[in-house]
């Protein structure tokens, strides 16, 4: 059994998958604008920049939920997925041993 093969099993999948990768990548994105975000307000409070630190504060506070709600998203998909991935390789393998 190679790769190829395998991968034949997650081809109905494809969608899903793609979405998991993509929502994979936004939720990078937004993990690293966290510590960028915390850099900018503590740079306002400790150097007094004069940049409207409310601004930036709820930038920061988006930015959790945003991570939260992907890292939500990401996995209730890709949890999905693969559940109905095995059960059609389970089915498969029921259907070869009848």
């Amino acid at each position: 059994m190679d790769l190829r093969h395998l991968l034949g099993y997650a081809a109905p999948y494809r969608w899903p998958l793609a979405l998991t990768a993509c929502l994979m990548l936004l939720e990078a994105v937004a993990t690293l604008a966290i510590p960028w975000l915390g850099g900018q307000l503590a740079a306002g409070v400790l150097l007094d920049g004069g940049g409207d630190l409310r601004l930036v504060l709820w930038a920061l506070i988006a930015a959790f939920a945003c991570q939260a709600l992907l890292r939500f998203a990401n996995g209730y998909i890709s949890g999905r997925t693969a559940q109905r991935l095995l059960a059609d390789l389970r089915m498969r393998v029921y259907d070869h041993l009848q």
